[in-house]
């Protein structure tokens, strides 16, 4: 009798904690699809250099008031891509950069490879787009904060306006 609520004891303990596990697990998970990659390449881009206290919140501030729509356009990429195309179009970008592909033909190499619609890819080329306009202005607000020094040593330039041609 002793000897089986002692194995009855230690069967719960083991299912128990093999959920517990399970539940850490998706923790995990969803944190790792809520990073946004714009982002985080900024953060590690300032990470290299000292900024002042002031700065620092201005960075925080301009980050958040990004990352919604961030946010959006990476929830869009998600419902259009799902997670096997994801490993598809990496796969192809791996094979394709080994091949020495750059540009457009990786890009094509990729697209092709994802298995998406003709339809599908345009949205996933417009998304794309809206996240690098984001991403870039975000960038550019973060530069017009940084010293010239640090702008150099983060690669954050603030770009120059262009002059438009008079006819």
């Amino acid at each position: 009798m002793f000897r089986r609520t002692i194995i009855g004891m230690a069967l719960l303990a083991v299912a128990m904690s093999s959920q517990v596990m399970a539940q850490e697990g998706k923790k995990k998970q969803s944190k790792r699809g809520q990073r946004i990659q714009a982002i985080t390449q900024l953060k590690g881009k300032l990470a290299e250099i000292d900024l002042t206290e002031e700065q620092s919140k201005k960075v925080e501030e301009i980050i958040a008031k990004h990352k919604e729509a961030l946010t959006a356009t990476a929830a869009k990429r998600r419902e259009l891509v799902n997670a096997d195309a994801n490993k598809k179009m990496a796969e192809a970008r791996k094979a394709a950069q080994a091949e020495g592909k750059k540009g457009k033909d990786l890009q094509a190499a990729v697209m092709a490879a994802s298995g998406l619609s003709e339809e599908d890819q345009k949205k996933l080329a417009e998304i794309s787009q809206e996240t690098q306009k984001v991403a870039a202005v975000m960038k550019q607000e973060v530069a017009k904060i940084l010293s010239e020094e640090q702008r150099e040593k983060t690669g954050l330039q603030m770009k120059k306006g262009r002059k438009k041609k008079k006819k």
